[in-house]
């Protein structure tokens, strides 16, 4: 399954100088998609083929390469297992490795010989999901669930008896008055215990949003019972009967207000980024603008569409990153091609504690498809 954990792991591998093939490939759920997976497997490692046919190539190089497309083109069975998913594929059997992930989302075919795992599609589909909190409350009962990818699982139910309520007068209506309290402090006991159990399903566990379902009126009540934090966390409400609902609805809910989420916090760091350039504030905007911040190592946040790539090179003694060039401009070492320039300056970024996201086209960077929020100008 693919997570933060898995992606971490692949990003610590080391080939010891064996190369690493990557290969995503995206499955339509048609049945007709079975019979392309060969074909479009074929013509994605066209470039890896020609990498083994390449003049002084070395023999060990080669031979890896070699064997990671055989491998690759072995696995057609089990990604037709995966008709409607994404696959990710990562071989380096000079190295003894192969690594098979099934994908929530489809992304984009590609597949790239490079001196480590090409993890860029992975790290912009973890960028649209979200550990989630989701509470579907009414007056009596709180169920509480966990959200990840495409998985949710219940996680407690919340009960309060409600006292029922006598519909009479009473003396001068004061017995009326009496339930109709009481049953008041029941429901708020009931929003309070249900506040409770959210903040301790927080506290022992990686959750980042709050979604609150129901009738309105009851994840409204909710919501003053909150502590600030979970406030802050809320990432939308929806409305659900409680008496019909599936975890199938609950989490379908929960997609359409994460995607939103999402949605609205790209466009927000784009304008930011965006009203930070215009500003004269450290920024850049721009491929170039970017390698130069890259290499001052001056990356605070690096924003990028998500399929936008660039070949470059990269010297493997100072980490220099450029477009060209056969040697490096800081210390003349020789440099390395690599199919992506994009991918090396987000691993730059993550070494020296930046950060990355990655955003759609339709809520991109005005006038370019990178940029970043800076520490510092390198000009400076």
């Amino acid at each position: 399954m693919l997570s933060r954990h898995t992606v971490d792991r692949l990003r610590k591998f080391e080939g010891n100088g064996s190369p690493v093939v990557s290969v995503y490939i995206n499955l339509n759920p048609d049945i007709r998609e079975l019979r392309s997976i060969r074909p479009r497997l074929k013509d994605m490692l066209k470039p890896v083929r020609a990498l083994i046919e390449a003049p002084n190539v070395q023999r060990a190089f080669a031979n890896s390469l070699r064997d990671d497309v055989e491998a690759i083109l072995g696995s057609e069975k089990r990604i037709e297992a995966d008709l409607g998913h994404g696959v990710a594929m990562f071989a380096s059997s000079g190295a003894g490795f192969f690594d098979y992930l099934s994908l929530p989302r489809t992304g984009w075919d590609v597949a790239i010989a490079n001196a480590a795992p090409y993890l860029r599609p992975l790290d912009a589909m973890l960028d649209e999901f979200h550990y989630c909190c989701v509470v579907v409350v009414d007056q009596r009962r709180s169920w509480l669930y966990e959200s990840f990818m495409d998985s949710i699982e219940e996680r407690g139910i919340v009960e309060e008896e409600v006292q029922r309520k006598n519909n009479y007068a009473g003396w001068y209506g004061l017995a009326e008055y009496g339930t109709q309290r009481r049953a008041q402090e029941l429901s708020h006991r009931h929003y309070r215990e249900t506040a409770k159990a959210i903040t301790d399903l927080f506290a022992s566990s990686d959750l980042e949003l709050l979604m609150i379902g129901g009738h309105r009126e009851a994840s409204d009540a909710l919501v003053p019972f909150l502590p600030v934090p979970l406030r802050e966390a809320i990432a939308g409400t929806f409305v659900v009967d409680p008496g019909t609902m599936t975890p199938a609805t609950v989490h379908a809910a929960c997609r359409r207000l994460q995607d939103d989420f999402e949605a609205h916090r790209q466009r927000d760091l784009c304008a930011r980024l965006s009203a930070t350039a215009d500003s004269g504030g450290h920024a850049a905007m721009g491929l170039a603008g970017t390698l130069q911040a890259a290499n001052a190592k001056a990356i605070n946040l690096l924003l990028v569409e998500s399929q936008f790539t660039a070949p470059g090179t990269v010297c493997e003694r100072c980490r220099w990153l450029g477009l060209w060039g056969d040697r490096c401009e800081m210390c003349g070492a020789a440099t390395r091609a690599t199919p992506d320039i994009i991918d090396e300056v987000a691993e730059a970024t993550l070494r020296e504690g930046g950060k990355v996201r990655h955003v759609s086209p339709a809520n991109g960077l005005p006038g370019t498809s990178i940029g970043a929020m800076l520490r510092f100008s390198p000009a400076a």
